[in-house]
């Protein structure tokens, strides 16, 4: 019990030095070492998306005995429902305090605001890091390093999903390995792409609105975020896509780096994945994708993107090799505006209500209301709301939306940058369209 414990400590202790301290106390509790080993590690998949139903009947299992049982679903010796069974087992045999934390783990979520990084401040590279393949920025330098001719392909604007194929069982992660459960509407598609292989894809989840179009990405994100938390409804589920771009063995996503094709060969691969005539994918497509010879080619391309509404673009040297951590062998086309706005209010966290969820944000005359939690510290969000209302903060946003039941103008993931001491008066919405405009121009 004194793990359990534990965890209910750190879900009332808002502050992440707190929790370190709370976790250095408790570091020889080797139940609590193996509790965020097994419900963090991105590489341990259970394969149960759903807890089943159960009645507590003896505490046969200690905490301890109950999560190495887990390992035999997390190596594939149970599937199926001889999973589920052997599942309903372990909770009904498990103390109820225990069986909290072992649905935990089962959904791959601690739920007390630690992090792996967190973890392993206090276990030392207890938690191998979820491999992600970052872009660089979009600056000079970065361009630099393109060599033409390169790939270009649309940023797609929607939710990163990695999906992993493993001995014939599908799993979607988030960027950072929480698991995503898309109810098997995917599966079959994946499955079709290399049979009998192991292998992971990269791509954005989207979502359908049913007319054949995509659905904004405030409601498309939302959508797929129910499957981290396991309340998307099967219709919801059904109008899921995922737009991909590369594809590399499971064993290279694992290590962290593929240096065996460069991209256009992984790319290349994909396209003769789709070219097959008995293979009829529907719900994983590949990423709408160019060849420009030249950075005014490529400023083109973006152009077009940003006119049609989506985020930007991603330019990609051919023979760029994958590896976990940013790589310079794909950058950023993307535009991101300032603006100087006056804090009108703050929204509670949803979790911890006593911290500050997001600052409520609107321009000199209030044409733009926005709100950003975005950006904000664990520090930002422990201070008095008194320390932002009133105040002129600056922000970063990715461009100017406009509701189009109430009119009302707003800004595109804006993310907090910091508070401006130094002003008194927020921008006003002719400035920030002007800016804006003058910004897409160059």
């Amino acid at each position: 019990m004194m793990t359990y414990n534990v965890i209910k400590e750190l879900e009332i202790t808002p502050s992440t030095n707190d929790k370190i301290a709370l976790l250095m106390k408790h570091r020889s509790d080797e139940d609590l070492r193996q509790f965020f080993f097994m419900a963090l590690n991105p590489n341990l998949m259970y394969g149960i998306k759903k807890i089943p139903a159960y009645r507590n009947k003896t505490d046969k299992y200690s905490l301890a005995l109950s999560m190495m049982e887990l390992f035999m679903f997390s190596s594939r010796e149970k599937t199926g429902n001889d999973a589920i069974d052997h599942l309903t087992y372990i909770l009904e045999n498990t103390h109820e305090f225990n069986v909290d934390l072992i649905k935990r783990i089962i959904k791959k979520d601690p739920d007390c605001g630690v992090s792996y990084k967190l973890v392993n401040k206090v276990w030392k590279k207890l938690i191998p890091i979820t491999p992600y393949m970052r872009c660089a920025s979009a600056n000079e330098s970065n361009y630099e390093r393109v060599n033409f001719p390169s790939m270009i392909q649309k940023k797609a604007d929607g939710l990163f999903i990695n999906t992993i194929c493993k001995e014939a069982a599908v799993f979607h992660q988030s960027r950072n390995g929480k698991p995503m459960d898309l109810l098997g509407k995917l599966d079959a598609d994946v499955l079709k792409m290399l049979p009998g292989k192991d292998f992971v894809i990269m791509g954005e989840g989207l979502v359908l609105d049913g007319l054949g179009g995509i659905l904004d990405r405030k409601t498309g994100n939302g959508i797929i975020s129910k499957a981290i938390h396991g309340t998307i409804t099967e219709d919801e589920a059904n109008h899921v896509i995922i737009e991909i771009w590369d594809i590399i063995p499971f064993d290279a996503w694992e290590a962290g780096e593929f240096k065996l094709y460069g991209y256009n060969q992984r790319f290349r691969l994909l396209q003769k994945i789709y070219s097959q005539p008995e293979v009829k994918i529907n719900k994983i497509r590949i990423i709408e994708t160019a060849t420009v010879n030249s950075m005014d080619d490529a400023n083109l391309y973006f152009r077009k993107m940003v006119d049609r509404g989506e985020e930007g673009a991603i330019l990609k040297n051919m023979n760029g090799t994958w590896k976990n951590g940013t790589s310079n062998d794909c950058v950023k086309m993307k535009i991101k505006d300032p603006a100087d706005l006056i804090c009108v209010g703050t929204v509670p966290h949803t979790k911890r209500p006593e911290l500050i969820g997001a600052l409520e944000l609107e321009s000199a005359e209030g044409i733009i209301k926005v709100k950003t939690g975005s950006g904000l510290t664990d520090f930002d969000r422990s201070l008095s709301p008194d320390s932002f209302i009133g105040q002129i903060i600056e922000i970063e946003y990715n461009d100017i939306t406009e509701d189009k039941k109430t009119g009302q103008k707003s800004l595109f993931l804006p993310i907090y940058v910091g508070v401006r001491d130094d002003k008194t008066e927020a921008d006003s919405y002719e400035l920030i369209r002007e800016r804006s405009t003058q910004n897409k121009n160059k």
